[in-house]
């Protein structure tokens, strides 16, 4: 999480959505993007999430600080990696498939506000 430049904390009050209705709303979000029918293994974590690299989603009024949210992460999945060019300018290659996609949701209205994938 670190590499994304993200923060989670241990909430101080109980969930308004349990973990099945994360993982439901999830699953849902991707439905046809990713192949989650076949994925290995599915699970939530409750926690407060900050994003100190865009602390403020662009398209939103949301702040992405000590937010609580429910991390549903999905493994087992075969997302393409892909190259480019770094900002300096040097071509960067082709990443091998990465297997987890992490969706973040808003605990408090079941909004999805990002997804992530690192391994």
């Amino acid at each position: 999480m670190k590499e994304h430049h993200f923060e989670l904390k241990q909430p101080a009050k109980s969930a308004d959505m349990t973990s099945k209705e994360a993982i439901d709303k999830a699953k849902t979000y991707i439905a046809g993007g990713y192949d989650s029918e076949h994925a290995t293994g599915v699970h939530a974590v409750y926690a407060l999430f900050t994003d100190n690299e865009t602390p403020k989603l662009p398209e939103k009024d949301i702040l992405l600080k000590d937010l609580p949210v429910w991390i549903v992460t999905i493994e087992g999945l075969k997302i393409e990696g892909h190259g480019g060019v770094a900002h300096s300018g040097t071509p960067v290659k082709a990443q091998p498939p990465l297997t987890q996609l992490h969706i973040v949701i808003n605990d408090s209205t079941g909004e999805v506000l990002e997804m992530f994938s690192y391994k």
